[in-house]
């Protein structure tokens, strides 16, 4: 889900971006590479939006107009923004970055693992959790493991306040919080 001020937006596992207006109306704005599944959206505005997937990584925007960013069609699990940078991640430790002036960058390093979920604190500061555990912070392109394991579980989903104030949730129940020191 990501909200603008049009209307939230949603993604489907059919490739449809979707929007619930400030009417209350729900209606497809797009439809992606042939039904291609989308898993996450994060958007710049309503003219600008990116969705990913199973497939890639997508760009356009509400007149219906997307389209897959070359070289980026590994499998992609979760897409998040601050400012004018964007990251997604996917599987086998992928992690990419777009500024909103610029194209899209590969920030390697980080330890190997499926990524599964992003959320940034700010344009160059951001964390990723994932399969097995993961969780790593990443600062200015450089990785930043924590100093130890907290869970063996997957964590699928992270998201702050801040950068001491950052919540990760995962299979089995699993929450864990983070507050500046394990």
């Amino acid at each position: 889900l990501w909200r603008a001020d049009s209307g939230l937006y949603a993604v489907t596992s059919t490739g449809e971006v979707m929007i619930l207006d400030a009417a209350s109306r729900l209606r497809s704005v797009a439809w992606i590479d042939g039904g291609a599944p989308l898993l996450a959206l994060y958007g710049f505005g309503d003219d600008q939006l990116v969705a990913v997937g199973g497939t890639g990584v997508y760009e356009g925007g509400t007149d219906g107009g997307f389209a897959r960013v070359p070289g980026l069609d590994a499998s992609f699990s979760d897409v998040h923004g601050s400012g004018s940078s964007v990251w997604a991640v996917g599987l086998g430790e992928t992690l990419v970055q777009r500024s909103r002036d610029g194209g899209w960058t590969t920030i390697t390093g980080g330890p190997p693992g499926n990524y599964l979920g992003v959320w940034l604190e700010s344009p160059n500061a951001g964390w990723i959790v994932g399969g097995g555990g993961l969780i790593v912070r990443v600062v200015n392109d450089t990785v930043i493991p924590p100093p130890a394991r907290l869970s063996d579980n997957n964590l699928h989903d992270v998201w702050g306040f801040g950068p001491a104030d950052v919540w990760a949730v995962g299979e089995g129940g699993v929450l864990l919080h983070w507050q500046g020191a394990v």
